[in-house]
């Protein structure tokens, strides 16, 4: 995948996050009813929990999609690359 799937990974990841994740809460502070907002269906107790798991599965997701889009972006045939591979092979 190219750098291009990865950043729409990453906006599809962050606004899920944000809308399942964050929206609940500050919904229920300011009295909102968002409409796709599906863990505010659930009974009191669990909404919130369901709303902290989606934050934390977002960011965890975000991170592992940005190390992979960095181990994308490191240029491999380079001379700088070849020749710190040859310096650490005569270590």
């Amino acid at each position: 995948m190219d750098q291009r799937g990865y950043d729409g990974l990453q906006s599809a990841v962050f606004l899920v996050g944000i809308w399942e994740g964050l929206v609940p809460f500050a919904s229920k502070v300011f009295g909102w009813e968002p409409s796709l907002a599906l863990p505010l269906r659930l009974p009191s107790p669990l909404w919130w929990i369901v709303s902290a798991a989606v934050v934390v599965l977002s960011m965890a997701m975000l991170e592992i999609l940005d190390r992979a889009k960095r181990r994308t972006a490191t240029p491999t045939n380079t001379k700088v690359n070849t020749k710190a591979r040859a310096a650490e092979s005569r270590v």
